[in-house]
This record gives C-alpha cells, structure tokens and sequence, in this order.
C-alpha cells in the first residue's frame, strides 16, 4: 500500500474560523495555557530541533521538528490538553461551590483540593491523553478513572495507574472505550474528560484542544521566520485543529500550507473530507499507529480542519517503524529524536510526499520550503521501542548532546571544506555564502554583507530583552601551506594558518545546538567577521552599523592556543592582548662611493644607530610595571655592495597594554629619531600607526566565562600573564563589555601563522560546547541585566 494524498477541495475551505473555534484558538487562550503550565512548573518549552541534514537530503530550506516527546514528563503531547481542561473544570465548580471567583494562582489551595476531592473525571484512551487525565487529577487532588481498550498495552495502563488512577478495559477499539466511558459517567455521575467531541457535547474537548496551542505558540516564538508548510498527523484531529488553527488565528493570509496525516488503517479525516462531513468509518485491522487509530473525527477538529487544512494523505503502516528509527539514526549534524509509534507520522508524511515529485511542486515544497512538523510522543512504551528501533530510547539520546558524533562529523566536513578554500580579508564571498546558507537551515535570520563580507545571524528563545554576541573570524593568510594534508588549501599562496576555519566551524556547531536544543532566554547573536588578521573587519562591521542594527549587551570569542591541550580554556580579566602600532623612519642623506664616505651624507651609520636607540625606549623611558615590546624588523637601504646608501627605511611594530603607553612610545621614537638624524647631518620622518588596539576583558565577564565553561572544559585557568599578540576583537570590546579567551589546540600543534598548521579538529567540539555554555549562562534568570 502506497500513501494517498487529497487536496482540501470542501466548501469551507480558506474560510476564517468558526468564532468559537477562533476563541478557543486565540492567542489570549494560548497565553492563558502557558500561565497555567508556569503554575504547574511545565512552562519550560519542548525542544525545537533544526534538522539540516534532513532538509538538505529532501532538497528543503529548512526543517524543523518540535519534540513533544519531551512534555512534563509524560512524553506526549496530550500532556498539555487533559491537566489543563482538568485544572479549567475545578476551577469553575471551585466558584461554584465557594461562591466567589478563584484567580489562577489560587488553583491549588487547600479550598480548591477540598472541592477537587469530591469530583471524579473519567475518559477513554490509547494511553497518553488518559495519563494526562490522571496526572491532572492527581495534582489537583481529585479521582479519575480510565478506560482503555483491547488494544492498549500493559505497560501503557500501568504509566496510567502511576498517577493514581483506576484503569477499567473495554473489548473492541477505541471508540468502544469512548461509549463505555459516557455510559459508566453518566450512571456514576462523574465528569466526562475526552478529546473528542460528539453531538451536544463541545465544550470540554475544546478546552482540551486548546491546551495544545501551547506547541504552535511556542513554534513561533522560536523561529525567526515562520514555517511555510506543516505536517500533522491525526486521530481524532485535536491535536491537529489546534496547531493548524492557532497558526491560521495568528498569521493569517500567510499561514503556511497544511497537510492532515494518518495511517491509512484508520483514516476518519481523510474519509470525512471525502464526504464532505465528520463520518465515522468501520474498524479495521489494528495499526501500529496506535494513538492515531481512530475511527470517527471529533466534531470541532473538523469544523477547523475543514477550513484551515490544505491536504488530507494516509500513510502505510511500515511508514511509522521507518521514520522512527530515521529519526534515532539522523544525518550528520542533526540530533537523534527519540519518536513512538505515531509520533514521527506527519514527517513520514512530508517524506511521501516528496517522492512524488509532482505533488511535491504543487504544494510548494523545494528549496525555498520552511517545513514544520512535530513529535507527539517519545518512547511512551520503552520495550516496544527498543523491539522497532533496536536500541533502547536512553541509547539513542546518549547521543543527543552536543558531544554526539553526528554534531562532530558535521563540524569536521564544515571545517576542511574551509580550509580547501582559504580566502584573504574583505574576499570571503564564498565563506561568508556558506556561513549564511547554514545558519539559514538552522531556522536562524541571517544578515550578509555587513562590514564587506561579514555575516550576522540572530537566534530569538523566550522573551527576555537581553542579548550577547558569540563571534568568529573567517579569513586566511598569504602564507602556502606546507601540510600535505588531504583537506590542504587548493589554494597557493593561500591558507589558514591560524585556525579561522576552526572557529567558523565551531561557531556554526554551537548555532546549530543552540537552534535545536533552547535553553536560554533571549536573543544570540552569531558574528562572524572578515578581515581580522588586517585588524580593519571590526571596524568595518562597526562603521556598517552593527551595534545599531543588531545590538547586544556582551559579547564573547574565542581562539585555537598551539601548546594548550585540547579541552583546556584560559583567559584573565583586564588587559589580556596587546595593542600593536606600526612604525616606520625614514633617514634621508646623500649617497656615494664607499670608498669615499667623507663626501657624502650616507645613513646606514645612523640607521643602525638608531636601532640600537630605540631600544632604550621600553627599557629606560617606561615603568617597569608597563609591559611593551618594541621591535625593528626591517632595515631597507638604496644602496649597494659598493656604494653607500643615501635613503634608508627602519621599519618595525611595538605592542602595548595602554594608550598611554602607546602614545609614549610613539613620542619617544620621533625625539630619538630626530636627535639621531641631527647629530649625523640626516634628515627623518616617522609614520606611526595603530592597527590592533588593546584587548582588555571585563572582569566580571572573564569570571562569568571561566564559571560557565567549566562543567564542560577538562580544566580552566587564568592566564598567568597577558600576551603580547593582537586581535581584533579588541575593536569590539572598546565599545561592549565582553571576555576573550584560548581554547587549546594541543600541544604538538605547529605555531599559529606556520606553514605547517593545522587547526585540530578534536578541538571543534570543545569550541562548541563553550560558546553553547557561555549563551546559556549569560542567557538565563540571573546572568545578567540588560541595557536600558
């Protein structure tokens, strides 16, 4: 059997909601669910995953998937819709009963359990909505009885009997557990809590839909862009009518296209769309899609899909065990999901789909496609999993962290394809391309061409203010690689030499984990700036306006350290890099025979002078606290092995901690170079520039790093003294607080700038881990204030 796909071709189609339907789906509804989660401690979002890997095999722009398996610890979605419709009920007989309105935060008083106590709720289910029941009614004091059918496992009634509640089975399916639990409430006189909806019986299970709009909420609140096209698998089409719906609520005319997936076994949507009405249709073979096996649409789910729905498909029962074990074992870069039996069914959806190329195009799937689709439940039943998979659910997320192989291997390949393809400052078009395609795949807004070439991606979590920077930098140096390696430049002339490529890679790592995984509240913001060995491409994103149109309280960087093991981090509060100022002197005279110096007014005699001068610049005219080095490195004459020079140029740099240091260097040479030319009858000129200003680390921030990094560094230190190198990343740091450090590169590492150096990349995942850490540091409760 072969999926079946079926364009919305209902009456209703592309109508706005019914106005009930819009209530229940609103956004105040939505935020009054997560007020409620936050009462239960459950408002911490679900993981949104970027799966780039995916999206680049299917030929997708990007594609994401929200892993509801993850929720409250009941690894479903229906955790949302049956506490909270629960929480809803006691509240209002609460009013009833006490007589006066009971606010939210008054749910979970000694007067509302008391009248909790006396309600009992009862419902059917395939296991996860009535754990869900249960475990509402357990926090709120009250009693719930469950009824499951034939077909629900024992380990699925004992997770429900857990919670506290009894478990009563019924013969048949479903549906036959729907009835017997009417039937029993209705002699007992308890409080029908179901998902679905039936003639003269709406209200309740549209409480129920609405607390899964806590998903699609939380879905546009992440992403920067919004999905252009969602897959959804359905039972009774709750869960659906919910995201389908809340997104229709909020983004109107550009809600994205929305596909309804079931297993074909138990298609009651796709057959209703097909009459034109909610039907119910004759049981059949079981489905391994358990909690999709439905036999008749709920009411409400309809009356929304029927509008907002574009296409209604089934899938064959092996769709369900492929995609779940796809999903354990993802492509390179993407993390495994854990998915049950129906959790994965709207990608393996999306897959079908693709195959069919024609179909494909007509919805509008391809490179420009922003594909959502979502995971209902992780390994609800772990031995079931563990048979389908062959791996246990705990096996598998063993390697969903960002220390997994796959993130690894993906950083590798993203780091020797930069390195075969080095390219100088302000030329890094094909760096900066590739850089602003992986982040777009990763769901983040990228900005190119800031600065020249530079790339700026933004990632939003949660709604607090504040923002930090992780940056990277992305050019080579003129230098041939003298490697060998298979990754070698392709370039001649041409390398990075000094590790950019690592800590472009590394930075995409992070991006993608932190667009995957979350757990930070606010905006970062990835920088990946060119031109940083001519000490201009800061400047440049500065004076392109970086600040202003992306700013951010803190920003933080990191460098590859030859002869610092790998694992190991450094960094030290206040001055940590030296300025760098270039000089050159210019002695003028007059040239001649070398056999005649007398008639003449040569310079080589007062050049090397000179030198010899200048070096009692540092020794003699600085303290001994101030750390400065002043170094000639050149020394050009005209002349020849027989005639003496008449031009000559002293050519050098000096590096400093502090701009009075610098600008005493700079003052001391111009007196020693005119002293030197007037006593030997010559004339001077000095060009004096400043090229690397000093890198100087906030001290509390250089704290904050140090703590961060730790859980995931085999150890960090304080540097014991600042270096005298230059960076760039000073040019930031003289405008927003913000640390830099070392990250080690091994100590068998050729020196940075040679010939013979290679970033390493067991270094990658260690680069990662700490711009993830320092994000998720900075970015929680307490990490720090933002600007006003």
């Amino acid at each position: 059997m072969t999926a079946c796909y079926r364009h919305n071709t209902l009456p209703r189609h592309g109508q706005p909601l019914d106005p009930r339907d819009g209530e229940t789906l609103s956004l105040s509804a939505a935020r009054r669910v997560a007020r409620l989660l936050a009462l239960r401690g459950g408002d911490r979002p679900t993981p949104l995953h970027a799966l780039p890997g995916l999206a680049r095999q299917l030929g997708l722009g990007a594609l994401h998937l929200k892993d509801e398996g993850q929720r409250l610890g009941l690894g479903s979605f229906k955790a949302l819709g049956g506490a909270y419709a629960l929480m809803l009920l006691v509240q209002a007989e609460a009013r009833r009963q006490l007589g006066h309105d009971v606010p939210d935060d008054a749910l979970f008083s000694d007067a509302v359990r008391a009248v909790a106590a006396g309600m009992t709720f009862a419902c059917a289910t395939d296991g996860n909505h009535g754990r869900s029941v249960a475990q509402g009614a357990q926090m709120m004091g009250a009693q719930a009885v469950i009824f499951v059918h034939s077909g629900v496992s024992a380990a699925r009634m004992d997770a429900i009997a857990h919670f506290g509640a009894s478990v009563v089975r019924v013969k048949g399916n479903y549906d036959d557990s729907v009835s017997e639990a009417a039937r029993v409430a209705a002699l007992k006189g308890w409080t029908v809590l179901s998902d679905t909806s039936w003639e003269g019986y709406e209200e309740i299970p549209a409480l129920v839909t609405q607390g899964y709009t806590a998903i699609p909420h939380e879905v546009l609140g992440a992403l920067t862009q919004p999905p252009t096209h969602v897959f959804l698998q359905a039972g009774v089409g709750g869960f659906a009518a919910a995201v389908a719906g809340h997104l229709a609520v909020l983004l109107g005319k550009a809600r994205p296209h929305v596909t309804i997936v079931e297993p074909a076994r138990a298609a009651c949507l796709f057959e209703s769309a097909e009459q034109g009405r909610p039907m119910a249709i004759a049981p059949g073979e079981a489905s391994i899609m358990a909690m999709l096996e439905c036999y008749e649409p709920s009411r409400i789910a309809f009356r929304v899909l029927e509008r907002v729905a574009d296409g209604f498909m089934t899938l064959p029962e092996e769709a369900a065990p492929e995609v779940m074990r796809r999903l354990a074992f993802p492509e390179a870069g993407d993390p495994p999901v854990v998915a049950g039996e129906s959790g994965g069914v709207g990608l393996a959806g999306l897959m079908a789909v693709l195959q069919d190329k024609a179909l494909a195009a007509r919805i509008g799937l391809g490179p420009e496609a922003r594909v959502l689709v979502i995971n209902t439940e992780g390994a609800t039943d772990p031995a079931l999993y563990a048979q389908i998979v062959g791996q246990s659910p705990e096996a598998v997320l063993s390697h969903a962290r960002p220390a997994s192989h796959g993130l690894e291997a993906a950083m590798t390949t993203w780091r020797h394809d930069l390195h075969r393809h080095p390219e100088f400052g302000f030329e890094e078009s094909r760096t900066a391309a590739f850089v602003a395609a992986t982040l777009r795949g990763f769901g983040l807004e990228v900005t190119e061409g800031i600065g020249g070439t530079g790339v700026v991606g933004t990632l939003r979590r949660g709604s607090s203010p504040r923002a930090i920077a992780l940056r990277a930098d992305m050019d080579a140096l003129r230098i041939t690689e003298a490697t060998g390696l298979p990754h070698a430049s392709h370039h001649t002339g041409l390398m990075h030499a000094c590790g950019h490529d690592g800590h472009t890679a590394m930075l995409l790592g992070a991006a993608q984990v932190l667009a995957s995984e979350g757990g930070f509240d606010g905006t970062v913001r990835f920088v990946f700036q060119p031109a940083e060995e001519w000490g201009k491409g800061a400047q440049a994103m500065l004076d392109d306006g970086l600040l202003q149109r992306f700013p951010f309280d803190e920003i933080f960087g990191l460098h590859n350290m030859p002869g610092l093991p790998v694992g190991h981090l450094e960094t030290r509060p206040g001055a940590f890099m030296s300025a760098e100022d270039n000089f050159e002197i210019i002695l003028r005279g007059q040239g001649g025979h070398a056999a005649r110096p007398q008639w003449g007014r040569e310079v080589m005699v007062p050049a090397c002078a000179l030198v010899l001068e200048l070096q009692s610049v540092v020794s003699r005219r600085l303290s001994p606290a101030d750390i400065a080095v002043l170094s000639v490195t050149e020394l050009l004459t005209d002349g020849t092995r027989n005639a003496l020079p008449g031009l000559a140029r002293i050519l050098g740099d000096a590096r400093s901690f502090r701009p009075e240091v610098s600008a005493l260097i700079e003052a001391e040479m111009r007196r020693i170079a005119a002293g030197v030319a007037q006593s030997y009858g010559v004339e001077s000129a000095v060009n004096y520039t400043r090229e690397f200003v000093p890198l100087v680390n906030d001290a509390a921030l250089a704290e904050a790093v140090l703590l961060a990094a730790a859980p995931v560094c085999d150890s960090t230190a304080l540097a014991s003294e600042p270096m005298t190198g230059s960076e760039d990343f000073a040019r930031f740091l003289a405008h927003v607080p913000g640390c830099f450090a070392f990250i080690g590169n091994g100590n068998d590492s050729a020196p940075l700038h040679s010939p013979a150096y290679d970033f390493n990349d067991a270094a990658l995942l260690h680069g990662a881990r700490v711009h993830v850490a320092i994000a998720r540091a900075r970015l929680t409760e307490g990490g720090g204030e933002g600007r006003a």
